[in-house]
């Protein structure tokens, strides 16, 4: 099943069918018909496991601010979603204070995201794992492939302009997330001890 998204009120009825009606839309598509100011966080999805296509267009967050932790566009793109040719604009502040996880794409990413970029800003006082992708990667089921941040990031450390962190799975086979043909150009800024990441 597809789902075309072209006013504002189209992404309130996508958001809240995840967030209110356990709808995660696994092995459907939505797509992304034009460019759209998200004015709020509620319209943030607290899990996606479908396939969402940007198609080239922009998602701006103007001056968002979470204060939970795992936070993002996409809270938790989980293991069977891609995020396709998004990019984001805008600027997001997480005060999360400890593991904030958070990213304008993904808190945590489980999936593929491929051929986005990000301009919004990430400010993270007190938080770590907060990134200008995803806030952390997670499992060997995540690829983030020709991904692109150019805005500045801060945050107290694993602070990256791709992801915060990148764990293995385990350290027996020492295999997890893959990320290929990503770029930074924004200021990485960490706080606490000047640890910042990819």
């Amino acid at each position: 099943k597809s789902y075309l998204i072209e006013t504002i009120e189209d992404w309130a009825v996508f958001a809240g069918a995840a967030n209110n009606e356990d709808h995660f839309f696994e092995g459907e598509y939505v797509k992304l018909m034009s460019d759209l100011t998200l004015t709020t966080t509620s319209y943030s999805l607290e899990r996606f496991r479908g396939t969402f296509l940007g198609e080239g267009h922009t998602l701006t967050f103007p001056n968002w601010s979470f204060g939970g932790q795992t936070r993002g566009l996409f809270h938790i793109a989980d293991y069977t979603s891609a995020i396709y040719d998004l990019n984001t604009a805008g600027s997001i502040k997480f005060t999360f204070n400890g593991d904030a996880h958070g990213g304008p794409i993904a808190g945590i990413a489980r999936g593929v995201i491929q051929n986005c970029t990000n301009r919004a800003t990430i400010t993270s006082t007190v938080g770590k794992m907060v990134a200008g992708i995803a806030g952390k990667l997670e499992h060997n089921t995540c690829f983030v492939l020709n991904c692109t941040n150019y805005a500045d990031v801060s945050g107290s450390y694993q602070v990256g302009g791709i992801t915060g962190r990148v764990p293995y799975i385990s350290d027996a086979d020492k295999t997890g997330p893959t990320i290929t043909g990503c770029k930074n150009y924004g200021n990485i800024t960490a706080h606490v001890n000047g640890e910042a990441r990819v």
